[in-house]
């Protein structure tokens, strides 16, 4: 396992509709929410974890301008409000929480809503998630000149 001090923070998990209404209001304000949407029985996306801890260290100001969460869509504790609520941002896309084989589902939020979503493990398209959604640098105004 990858040493998580020099890459990528573990994912936080949401584990109620409490949560992630908080997530939305407050942190998908100033920065892209990534949740990765998998099933119990699969786990979260380990295959990721190498993929995120390259972009951790390459993109500039990576922690204030990304947030990793992942959500378990059939656990025996999973509220059917939040993913409803979560189908409902995912634009259409909807969670699966019938058997969807290993392949996990990306939900990308911004601004309190879904911007993206992503199925399976991609990462050209999530480079082109990032591109378009991830926050900009504000440059200096001495940068500028």
């Amino acid at each position: 396992m990858a040493d998580r001090r020099k890459g990528a923070p573990a994912p936080v998990a949401i584990e109620s509709l409490e949560q992630y209404q908080g997530i939305l209001e407050e942190t998908s304000q100033t920065t892209l929410i990534i949740i990765d949407c998998y099933q119990e029985w699969c786990g979260p996306t380990l295959a990721m974890s190498t993929y995120w801890d390259k972009l951790w260290t390459s993109m500039e100001k990576c922690n204030d301008r990304l947030k990793l969460f992942n959500l378990c869509i059939d656990s025996k504790d999973f509220d059917p409000n939040l993913a409803k609520k979560i189908s409902a941002a995912a634009m259409g896309e909807g969670i699966r929480t019938e058997s969807q084989g290993c392949k996990p589902f990306f939900v990308f939020l911004r601004f309190g809503a879904a911007v993206s979503a992503l199925d399976g493990i991609n990462a050209s398209g999530i480079n082109l998630m990032l591109e378009l959604h991830a926050p900009k640098i504000e440059k200096k105004e001495e940068e500028k000149k």
